[in-house]
């Protein structure tokens, strides 16, 4: 077996060995998608879903508008025969105390700010917990790597010496 083809057969069990999927990651990355987490997500929603809610409190409720018939007779349908039948057209509109709608608006404001700090606490436990994995044991997902690595770079080995072990087997192209 040419030394050329033994090395080329090598590099190809190599590069079947190793995943295609496995690429490394720099910590950016790694926080960048650690931004995403689904727990983030929910508490950004949360907090910005109670921004909204500061909005609304601060707002003046919706204006009513009715429409009626006072006094309808129904055995004898008309408007000029029985004389308290009325026709009434009305709109109504509430207006709340200012403080006490500042006051919910300042509650929902303070709410958001809070699940904001969450946020930033549950964000800053999540990177710690990332750190530690990463810091703790080293190149562990390495080793299947390695060990297959190795046995193949043994198998090698063996093909390799069955030219001096046994010539009467093996005869060499030279």
């Amino acid at each position: 077996m040419p030394t050329q083809f033994r090395y080329s057969l090598f590099a190809m069990c190599i590069a079947a060995a190793v995943p295609q999927f496995a690429t490394a990651q720099t910590f950016e990355d790694l926080e960048a998608r650690l931004r995403g987490h689904p727990s983030l997500i929910a508490m950004d929603y949360r907090a910005s879903a109670q921004e909204e809610r500061a909005v609304a409190a601060i707002a003046l409720p919706d204006p009513v508008v009715s429409l009626g018939i006072n006094n309808f007779p129904i055995y004898d349908p008309s408007f000029n025969a029985y004389l308290p039948t009325n026709k009434a057209v009305g709109i109504r509109q509430q207006f709340p105390n200012l403080a006490g709608r500042e006051a919910r608006a300042g509650e929902a404001r303070a709410m958001s700010a809070q699940t904001e700090a969450v946020r930033d606490a549950r964000y800053a436990a999540l990177r710690a917990e990332l750190i530690a994995l990463l810091n703790r044991g080293g190149r562990w997902w390495m080793a299947p790597l390695i060990a297959s690595i190795v046995v193949l770079g043994i198998g090698m080995l063996f093909v390799h010496a069955i030219e001096y072990v046994a010539p009467f087997v093996y005869v060499s192209p030279q």
